[in-house]
């Protein structure tokens, strides 16, 4: 499901508003579940009334409705890359999770949104959750120093948001790329 009223960067990220950046501190990535993406579209843009713009996942278009199973797996294969580049990029300082009810289960992350927290973790990015902790990923995130809102943006925007670790210790991080782009022609066969 696309938004017709979010705007896409020319990287095919959708952000709160063009040109609008925090000039001294980090961006801020929400994450989650696309069955979250309307909640997530909505805590972005209370954000940006606060004046803190958030980017979100690049969001599917019409287009795939009518792609093949080959070119869905592509594009999502591409989307999937693309976030997870964006959630460890230097400017990124931290993560929101929108980690809403689903499938029976409080505060749900599914597997990507953990790896997407992952990452971030491990490149020193500050995690925060829009709801609580999920019990099964209760150690790790904890942890991981990962904050519950518990649905209040206010806990978020008394904070500021400055990565964590220095910017040099991402280069490790910023060399997979080359392995990446030698590695999708295998992975497509």
């Amino acid at each position: 499901m696309a938004f017709s009223n979010a705007i896409c960067s020319p990287d095919g990220f959708a952000i709160s508003e063009p040109g609008l950046r925090l000039a001294a501190v980090g961006d801020l990535v929400l994450c989650g579940s696309m069955s979250a993406l309307g909640t997530m579209h909505r805590v972005a843009q209370r954000l940006l009334d606060h004046g803190l713009p958030a980017i979100l996942p690049p969001v599917d278009d019409d287009s795939w409705d009518f792609a093949t199973p080959q070119t869905l797996l592509s594009l999502k294969r591409s989307a999937s890359l693309a976030h997870l580049k964006r959630v460890r990029a230097r400017r990124t300082a931290a993560v929101l999770a929108v980690n809403l009810d689903r499938h029976g289960i409080h505060d749900y992350i599914g597997p990507n949104t953990f790896a997407e927290l992952a990452l971030a973790f491990a490149s020193g990015k500050r995690l925060y959750l829009w709801q609580d902790i999920p019990a099964q990923y209760d150690d790790e995130l904890r942890a991981w120093g990962a904050v519950s809102l518990d649905g209040d943006l206010e806990r978020l925007l008394d904070i500021e948001l400055r990565p964590m670790t220095n910017p040099n210790q991402l280069s490790l991080f910023e060399d997979w790329e080359p392995l990446v782009m030698m590695a999708r022609p295998l992975l497509a066969a």
